[in-house]
């Protein structure tokens, strides 16, 4: 494939590596869906939830273990404060909240009022995972190309997070509570404000909240200094509600539906 060194984005092996982790967590979904309801559901649930969440952390701990030994660990690059390092560990340890779950119980944590510890980690996953850590997958902020060490930890650790949450989303059909973006933007601002000293201080760039990252990514359209921040916080909030968007959309049409419905049977019995 590619040397060391050459460019990873739209690379054959990027194309190739995005392709197959398609496919995995397509199927992976598709396994947990159909287990539902079938001897083994529990089984089948277990082993796929925490054959995510294993090599996904096993990924996040590799990468300190891989800086630290060859050289390469700093203060400035190595600390675990960008939104997909957050979400590599938080992601596993919803998933393995929902390894050890029934369906019922699985099905209670979206409530409303009173949510689960399940439900807020999964809308941590679901919002950063799909907003944030899908396009690390798709413009990928690496210089390492297949098959380095770098190169596959940085794929398994973010592939894993994508995979996570679309298996508990389409497989274990959890989904984000009505309103969860709003709840999901104080959370990202409260720790953009902590983590943005914390970049001042050692000169680093965590969860590029002073410039965007050396390779392209959709960051390179937002204004620049000082107005760079503002812009990134808009982006961020188009985000949020860009994957909030299809729930909202789904709800308003099944609540019209129960409304049409309840109409046509005060119609026939009138």
């Amino acid at each position: 494939m590619l040397a060391s060194g050459e460019r990873v984005l739209l690379s054959p092996g990027h194309i190739l590596t995005v392709s197959v982790l398609a496919l995995v967590t397509a199927a992976l979904c598709v396994i947990v869906r159909r287990s539902r309801g079938r001897p083994g559901e529990a089984r089948v649930r277990r082993r796929v939830c925490l054959g995510i969440a294993l090599p996904t952390v096993a990924a996040a701990i590799g990468k300190q273990v891989l800086d630290a030994c060859g050289g390469g660990w700093s203060l400035q690059e190595s600390l675990p404060l960008h939104v997909c390092d957050i979400a590599a560990y938080l992601t596993p340890l919803a998933l393995v909240f929902a390894a050890r779950r029934g369906p019922r119980e699985i099905e209670r944590a979206g409530d409303r009022r009173s949510p689960g510890v399940l439900q807020r980690l999964y809308e941590v996953s679901y919002y950063w995972g799909l907003g944030g850590t899908l396009q690390a997958v798709l413009t990928p902020d690496i210089n390492d190309a297949f098959p380095s060490p770098a190169y596959l930890r940085y794929f398994v650790g973010h592939g894993g997070i994508i995979a996570g949450t679309l298996v508990m989303t389409f497989g274990l059909r959890l989904r984000p509570r009505a309103g969860s973006w709003k709840w999901m933007w104080w959370l990202t601002l409260g720790t953009a404000l902590v983590v943005m000293p914390i970049d001042r201080v050692l000169g680093a760039n965590y969860m590029f909240l002073l410039h965007a990252p050396p390779n392209p990514t959709i960051l390179d359209y937002l204004a620049p200094p000082p107005w760079y921040f503002a812009s990134l916080a808009g982006l961020g909030t188009v985000m949020l509600w860009v994957w909030y968007s299809p729930w909202w959309v789904l709800d308003r049409v099944r609540r019209s539906a129960r409304a049409n419905k309840g109409a046509k049977d005060a119609k026939r019995l009138a």
